[in-house]
C-alpha cells in the first residue's frame, strides 16, 4: 500500500497531466470549426463596400464587412450552406451550396450590383435553388409552364392535382383534406374563384398560357383572404421581343375506336401567340383553348343538344362538355423593374356535369351520378 505522502504526490501528478491534456485539446476543438472569409465590392466601380450584412442562412452566424470590405465568420460547423449578402441600395444576393470543412478557411468574394427599384423582396440566387428554404414559414410547391407542356397536362387544375396532398374531383380541388371552398385561386394577383359556386376555378387556363404555378399549403399570408387549406397562384405568360407561337390539337376519337369505352369523344384545341408591338417597350400575348368532350357517359346516355340561357345559339355547345377559354394581355415596360399590364381573360363553360355546381350543407350526403335530368341541368 502507498503511504499518504506518495498518494498525494501521485494524485498531484495525475491532476497536472489532466490539466495539460485538456488545455491542449481546447484549441484543437476550437480550430476544428470552419471559417468563412471574403471581400465584397461594387460590381461597377470595384470599390470595397463597408457594412454589408453577411448571413449564413438557417443559423445565427453572420458578420458585417469592415473598412476594406472584408468579412470573417468563425466557428462554422462543417456542411453546405447558403450565404446571403444584403446592403442598402444594392440587390440582395444569395450564394447556395457553399461547402465549409472543419479546420479549413473558405473564401467567398462577391460583387454586388445596384438594386432596381421594386416593390418585391427579390433575391438573386447564385447556384442551385435550395430544396428546402429553412427561413420560409410557408410550404410552397412550384411548377413552371414548360413543365406543364412537357408533362402534357391540360391546364392548371390538372397540374395542381399532381402535387402531394391534392385531390381533384368534379367539385374542385381538395388541398390537405380541406373542403373545395377553403382553397384560394389567384391569377396574376387577382382572385379567380368561381363566383357562382365558390368551389373551384372560375377561370380556366390552358397549359400554353401559363408561366408558373405556385401551390402554397401552409403559412398563408394575410393578403390571401378567406383561404385556409391552400392557395393556387398562377402567373400567365407575357410577350417578348421575338414573335413566338404554338398550336396543338389533341383528340381521342380516331374513328376506328368509336365504340371503345376509353373514347370520351374529346378534342382539345390550343393556340398561343405573342411578340412585340414596340420592341423593348410594348408586348402582347394571346392564348385560346377549346375543350370539347362527351365524357364517360357517352356510351350510356347523351343529350341531343345542350342549351343555356347565357347564349341563344348552340354553336358553342356541340358536345356534352364545352369549355372555351381565352387570354389577351398587353405589357408596357415603364422602366427597369417596372411595368404596366392590362389583360382580359374569359372562360365560357356549358356542360352536363355531375357535381361542379353542387352546393350542399354539411349534413348532406354527396351521391355519385347526375343531380338532375339532362333538360334540367344548370349551366
Amino acid at each position: 500500500m502507498m503511504d499518504t505522502q506518495t498518494y498525494r504526490a501521485f494524485r498531484f501528478l495525475w491532476m497536472t497531466l489532466l490539466i495539460i491534456v485538456s488545455g491542449a485539446l481546447l484549441p484543437i476543438s476550437a480550430s476544428a470549426q470552419g471559417i468563412l472569409t471574403g471581400v465584397v465590392k461594387d460590381a461597377e466601380t470595384g470599390e470595397s463596400l463597408i457594412g454589408v450584412n453577411v448571413i449564413i442562412v438557417g443559423t445565427s452566424l453572420g458578420a458585417a464587412t469592415d473598412l476594406d470590405g472584408r468579412f470573417r465568420i468563425e466557428n462554422i460547423a462543417a456542411g453546405d450552406f447558403s450565404i446571403r449578402f444584403s446592403y442598402i441600395g444594392y440587390a440582395t444576393v444569395m450564394h447556395t451550396g457553399i461547402s465549409i470543412q472543419n479546420g479549413e478557411i473558405t473564401t467567398l468574394n462577391i460583387d454586388l450590383n445596384e438594386a432596381i427599384l421594386s416593390t418585391d423582396d427579390e433575391v438573386v440566387v447564385v447556384g442551385e435553388k435550395p430544396i428546402v428554404d429553412v427561413e420560409s414559414s410557408s410550404s410552397t410547391q412550384s411548377m413552371s409552364g414548360e413543365q406543364l407542356r412537357v408533362a402534357d397536362l391540360k391546364g392548371v387544375k390538372a397540374a395542381v392535382a399532381t402535387q402531394v396532398g391534392v385531390v381533384l374531383d368534379p367539385t374542385g380541388l381538395y388541398i390537405r383534406g380541406g373542403r373545395a371552398d377553403e382553397a384560394g385561386y389567384i391569377v396574376d394577383g387577382v382572385s379567380a374563384k368561381d363566383p357562382l359556386a365558390g368551389t373551384g376555378f372560375g377561370l380556366e387556363i390552358g397549359a400554353g398560357g401559363v408561366r408558373s404555378i405556385d401551390l402554397t399549403t401552409g403559412g398563408l399570408g394575410a393578403e390571401i383572404g378567406d383561404a385556409t387549406s391552400g392557395v393556387v397562384s398562377v402567373r400567365t405568360r407575357d410577350g417578348g421581343d421575338v414573335f413566338e407561337g404554338s398550336a396543338s390539337v389533341k383528340m381521342d376519337n380516331l374513328g376506328f375506336n368509336e365504340d371503345a369505352s376509353s373514347n370520351f369523344n374529346e378534342s382539345i384545341y390550343e393556340l398561343n401567340f405573342g411578340g412585340p408591338i414596340i420592341r423593348s417597350k410594348l408586348h402582347f400575348f394571346v392564348s385560346a383553348q377549346i375543350n370539347l368532350s362527351d365524357g364517360f357517359t357517352r356510351q350510356i346516355s347523351k343529350p341531343d343538344q345542350l342549351r343555356t340561357s347565357l347564349y341563344s345559339s348552340t354553336r358553342l355547345m356541340p358536345r356534352t362538355g364545352n369549355r372555351w377559354n381565352g387570354i389577351s394581355k398587353l405589357t408596357y415596360a415603364l422602366g427597369p423593374g417596372k411595368k404596366l399590364q392590362a389583360s382580359y381573360q374569359r372562360s365560357y363553360t356549358v356542360n352536363q356535369n355531375t357535381r361542379m355546381l353542387q352546393v350542399t350543407g354539411n349534413d348532406a350526403i354527396v351521391a355519385p351520378g347526375f343531380q338532375y335530368g339532362f333538360v334540367e341541368a344548370p349551366d
